[in-house]
């Protein structure tokens, strides 16, 4: 622990004093829970300094707003926050999420898709998540990637670890449809597959928010545990499943032993709205 506190002490330290080099004007801390990052920037000495107060640090920010819970979308509450500084009015409009590629990134994805034998047009399926306890049943990721194969869709399997690779590996016994990628890419060559599919289907996790960066097409299977409607991908084409129980939304960060609200989630659901989304597009 001394050692960890030590380290963790040190690298604040350099933080600071290289945040003071740069000089920078404006320091926005978008994180409302404890703890954040608004003492650091306070200490860096940065003078224009917005955040959220709900987190017990507001009178170190210049420029602070109170969270408050609503079923507004984490965005639109931000576009709110910006909203306190004059300048940043005008242009709220045109806030969105954007996620970048580059033409490196392109051309080792095409090396890679040409490797495998990976179709122009293909679904990607992200099997992790943001915790254990969010994870859909491997016997549904199964049975959804046969419902694809069905309607002649390839499929391509995104994840990370060992526990995502065994997952993968087990999806992918079924066809050479499916082109297992899991443990392959790293995070940029992951975000240029999921840009390159037609249409991501995911998990509570980072994979759907960068789909929507990306203007791509997302179903995302979520459990109870949060708001959907605050949290979801941020995109008009985004689709959440979650399946309606009486204790939704609970918001035990581990969930509960039984995670009806994700587990009770059927194939067949998903793949409805799989084929909605597919035919608007």
């Amino acid at each position: 622990m001394w050692r960890k506190l030590a380290l963790d002490l040190q690298s604040r330290f350099l933080a600071i004093r290289e945040i003071r080099r740069i000089g920078y004007d404006l320091a926005i801390d978008l994180y409302p829970y404890f703890p954040n990052s608004i003492p650091l920037l306070f200490c860096a000495g940065i003078p224009v300094r917005l955040g959220w107060t709900s987190a017990g640090f507001g009178g170190l920010l210049t420029h602070g707003m109170d969270w408050e819970d609503s079923a507004a979308h984490v965005v639109e509450w931000h576009k709110r926050l910006l909203g306190i500084l004059t300048s940043c009015r005008e242009h709220l409009g045109l806030a969105r999420t954007e996620l970048y590629s580059s033409d490196d990134i392109r051309s080792q994805w095409r090396t890679i898709a040409e490797k495998y034998r990976i179709p122009d047009k293909f679904i990607a399926f992200h099997v992790g998540a943001g915790g254990i306890h969010r994870r859909w049943p491997t016997e549904n990721w199964k049975r959804l990637a046969e419902l694809c194969l069905d309607k002649g869709l390839s499929v391509v399997l995104l994840g990370h670890g060992e526990e995502e690779r065994a997952i993968c590996r087990e999806i992918a016994e079924q066809s050479p449809d499916i082109h297992d990628l899991s443990g392959q890419l790293p995070w940029r060559l992951m975000s240029e597959a999921i840009s390159q599919s037609q249409l991501l289907v995911g998990l509570e996790s980072a994979s759907g928010h960068i789909a929507a960066a990306r203007n791509i097409p997302v179903v995302s299977i979520y459990s109870g545990t949060t708001r959907t409607s605050v949290w979801r991908p941020f995109h008009p084409s985004a689709r959440v499943v979650v399946s309606s129980v009486p204790c939704s939304p609970c918001y035990l960060p581990g969930g509960c032993e039984g995670m009806e609200c994700l587990r009770s989630t059927n194939p067949e659901t998903v793949y409805k709205e799989i084929d909605s989304s597919l035919s608007i597009a």
